[in-house]
């Protein structure tokens, strides 16, 4: 099993920009260094990966920390994450219903 080393953060670093968790900076065997989101609830989960040497830490944190503020990205982005939080509480769903049928659903209001 490969293992993976916390990187220690001296800087901020901004949540998941889905859903709000604090992502999870490391390097990986080989010295991969990744920003990942590892919340199971995200939608998303998204991560910034670089091959060894590529960047330091300080730089990869710097690439997750980077976030576009268009207004109606932000609408939309915040639009996602309570569509997300509706499917997240939907405890019936049937098995083999995929996340974006569901919130086609919500949407529609059906």
């Amino acid at each position: 099993m490969s293992q993976t080393r916390a990187i220690t953060v001296k800087q901020t670093v901004l949540p998941c920009p889905f859903c709000g968790s604090p992502p999870e900076p490391f390097t990986a065997p080989g010295g991969k260094i990744a920003v990942v989101c590892r919340n199971e609830a995200c939608g998303v989960q998204p991560s910034s990966r670089f091959p060894e040497g590529s960047i330091t830490p300080a730089r990869a944190l710097a690439a997750w920390n980077t976030r576009i503020e268009n207004a109606a990205l932000v609408a939309e982005r915040d639009a996602l994450r309570e569509a997300l939080k509706k499917i997240r509480d939907i405890s019936n769903c049937p098995v083999g219903t995929s996340y974006a049928r569901a919130a086609l659903a919500l949407a529609k209001g059906e």
